[in-house]
């Protein structure tokens, strides 16, 4: 008993001590470097003041005074949001996390009367566990402080924040006698740990690199530090009850439970009623804390694609008792943030295990307002509102960081709008996104944070009219004519997986849900443009990635006819077809080699600049192209779940894949022995594992210029797609 006191007295003491720094910051120091890294030539122009918190919530005010633009603000989230506002509709400026347009007025624009927004949500969320694998795995910290800018600037104040943490894992789990051995054993590599964070799987992809943990804290508290300057709440990790296999080593008596994910190993939850479960979340919380202070917000999500073992809502209710007593016995202050993907897996994988006593029995276990609930599906409008406690509406826009052209803003936009005027909304607190990539679609983020400082819905034409005269600094009227086939197309739907990534076919639901030869109309109002908006690297940007789109759906068109090829055994037309796909394929690595941000060489270049010796840069570089491609063992069930049309891994990978099917395929039509499908996937992935273990180098720098390639080979795809006159 004295020795649980005495942790609890360290572990509030490093938490008070936390908050007495965090009320020490001056917040205007934190957006005023906004202002130095973005716009050094404006340092003067603009003066920050912190003001009181408004009684609806976070405020900012804008105004002009002197000749200079005052901005203030409750704190430095809210003050680099009124930045930003100012910034988009009084300086056409377009700041997102791949291309921007910051090109400023000479003379910075007068605000008439001044503005004052207040923002209906206590939390403003960002971040998918996934995406600290599918796009922050390598992030260096000259990375992360612009994705912290671009967080303020947006108005996020409540980040995922779980960098680091097996560095605290690791303390945990020596101090309960596990060996080096059985813990290298139960972290992942360094590209899954989320995978880890969240118990779906143990040891794929390690052992981790002695080097990495002392690196990744170090990250760590940068990001923590630069976070909390803005005022953001960063949420960290709690105990989900997943331990490694070997803790049965340690403690004889420990129940344990298995779980299985995909096609993964079982791993390990402790059973809720075991005594040992409170005891290492709150070993966990408290060496979190010393190491990297708190903001009282745990992440802890358990059960995220797998089914529990036991369905009685008496053990639903123990496990979630146990998880939050973890937290609160180290921390009183604690707050359990869950995302509410179980429920979305429940139905995509066919579990139907959360009936409403289940989910009752979990959402309730926790003392109301000590949960806190990331809404990913709509589900608030099938738990009675989560039953009470609060929630945060989130919008899950980007799967495993593919590349596709999608985002259905016009269809997703009022249901913001719809939930927070909803009579049964229960108690939403906020709004978020949960994406896991980001920002090959940079409307939708856009739209979604801008609806932060907005209780009514605004006028979707004039709100889009807006956003393409800061996106590219100038209203054009063929972009405008563009984006009226953008919405009706690739931005009506959800995503679509071409072809070229998937050897027999894109979805195999007969095309992307639209019609492609609209879409290329698009493309050709873009290409209109390119004399008035070709120097502007917003629109270099977004005329890539609409090309890369109308010749990724093309692929599908080919692979129907290598498919009716195949059927009547013509071997002309295969060796017709195949040209032609190849050839596709090796235009499409040329124009999104002209943007670093569409390359395979990037990827791989962050990921290996983590190692200290050439043995870790290897093994770097092999976690980084399994991710993307393999995702596992040869045998896995995550196949190409996070594919990417980037250019390296086009031309060396995916065309690959084509060749060695187009020659299986051949082969069986000279000899007259139909291709054995099962023996040909197992062949090609094996091809697959050992092709993600070869030291390849990969271009790390844009070659050509992407107006001229993309006309070039719109001259020559074109008929194709749009059909010959």
């Amino acid at each position: 008993m004295l020795k649980t006191a005495v942790i609890l007295t360290v572990t509030m003491a490093s938490a008070l001590s936390c908050a007495a720094a965090a009320a020490q910051i001056d917040p205007t120091k934190a957006v005023r470097g906004i202002v130095e890294r973005w716009f050094p030539e404006h340092r003067s122009d603009f003066v920050f003041v912190q003001i009181p918190n408004d009684p609806g919530g976070d405020v900012f005010e804008i105004e002009s005074k002197k000749g200079r633009i005052f901005i203030r603000g409750n704190d430095g989230v809210a003050m680099a949001s009124g930045l930003n506002w100012y910034l988009k509709y009084h300086c056409n400026v377009n700041i997102t996390y791949f291309a921007c347009q910051t090109k400023l007025p000479q003379e910075l624009p007068v605000i008439p009367s001044k503005i004052r927004q207040v923002s209906p949500y206590k939390y403003r969320y960002i971040f998918n566990y996934c995406a600290f694998s599918y796009s922050l795995a390598w992030l260096d910290w000259q990375q992360w402080e612009r994705l912290i800018d671009y967080m303020a600037l947006h108005g996020i104040n409540m980040p995922l924040a779980v960098t680091g943490q097996e560095a605290v894992w690791r303390e945990v789990y020596r101090k309960l006698a596990l060996k080096d051995g059985q813990i290298d054993e139960f972290f992942t590599g360094a590209a899954f740990l989320p995978f880890g964070w969240m118990g779906c799987l143990d040891g794929w992809g390690g052992p981790l690199p002695e080097s990495w943990y002392g690196k990744r804290v170090e990250l760590q508290k940068r990001i923590l530090e630069r976070e909390r300057s803005f005022g953001m709440t960063p949420v960290l990790q709690g105990f989900t009850g997943h331990v490694p296999k070997g803790i049965k080593e340690v403690f004889p008596e420990a129940k344990l439970h298995k779980t299985y994910w995909n096609s993964f190993d079982p791993t390990y939850f402790l059973d809720p009623l075991d005594p040992n479960f409170q005891k290492i979340g709150s070993m966990f919380i408290e060496e979190q804390t010393r190491m990297f202070g708190t903001d009282h917000l745990y992440a802890s999500d358990t059960f995220i694609e797998m089914k529990p073992d036991n369905n009685e809502p008496e053990f639903l209710a123990a496990f979630g008792r146990a998880i939050y007593n973890g937290m609160s016995s180290a921390d009183p202050e604690a707050i359990w943030v869950l995302q509410d993907w179980f429920f979305a897996a429940d139905g995509v994988l066919e579990f139907k295990f959360w009936k409403p006593d289940q989910s009752r029995a979990l959402l309730t276990s926790v003392p109301q307002g000590r949960l806190l609930m990331l809404e990913m599906g709509w589900f608030w409008t099938t738990t009675e509102a989560f039953y009470g406690q609060p929630w945060v509406l989130t919008y899950v826009h980007n799967f495993g960081g593919v590349v596709s052209l999608h985002g259905a803003v016009d269809s997703y936009g009022p249901n913001i709008y719809t939930a927070l005027h909803h009579p049964e909304r229960g108690n939403q607190q906020g709004i978020g996104t949960t994406d896991e990539g980001f920002d090959y679609n940079p409307h939708v983020i856009d739209f979604m944070t801008d609806s932060i400082w907005r209780a009514e819905k605004p006028d979707m034409e004039k709100w889009y009219s807006d956003y393409l005269r800061r996106r590219y600094g100038q209203q054009d009227s063929a972009i405008d004519e563009a984006w009226k086939i953008l919405r009706k197309t690739a931005f009506s739907v959800w995503r679509y997986d071409s072809a070229i990534c998937n050897f027999y076919g894109g979805d195999k639901a007969g095309g992307p849900g639209y019609d492609n030869k609209q879409l290329a109309g698009a493309l050709d109002l873009y290409l209109q443009a390119a004399d008035r908006l070709g120097d502007t690297d917003t629109y270099r940007f977004d005329l890539l990635n609409i090309e890369r789109q109308v010749l990724a759906n093309l692929a599908d068109n080919y692979f129907n006819e290598f498919r009716a090829a195949v059927a009547a055994k013509d071997i002309g037309a295969l060796d017709a077809t195949s040209a032609k796909m190849l050839g596709l394929i090796d235009d499409l690595d040329r124009l999104t080699g002209t943007r670093k941000d569409y390359m395979f060489g990037p990827w791989l270049e962050d990921a290996m600049s983590w190692g200290s010796t050439e043995s870790e840069k290897r093994y770097y570089q092999w976690n980084a192209k399994n991710l993307l491609t393999l995702w596992g063992p040869p045998q896995t069930g995550c196949y190409q779940y996070a594919q990417r049309q980037w250019s390296g891994l086009l031309k060396g990978y995916y065309r690959k894949r084509w060749e060695k099917g187009f020659k299986a395929h051949k082969d069986a039509i000279e000899t007259g022995k139909p291709v054995d499908e099962q023996a040909f996937m197992k062949a090609l992935r094996e091809w697959e594992d050992k092709w993600g273990r070869r030291n390849t180098k990969f271009a790390t720098k844009p070659k050509g210029d992407t107006v001229d390639v993309a006309r070039e080979l719109w001259v020559k795809y074109r008929a194709d797609v749009v059909g010959r006159s």
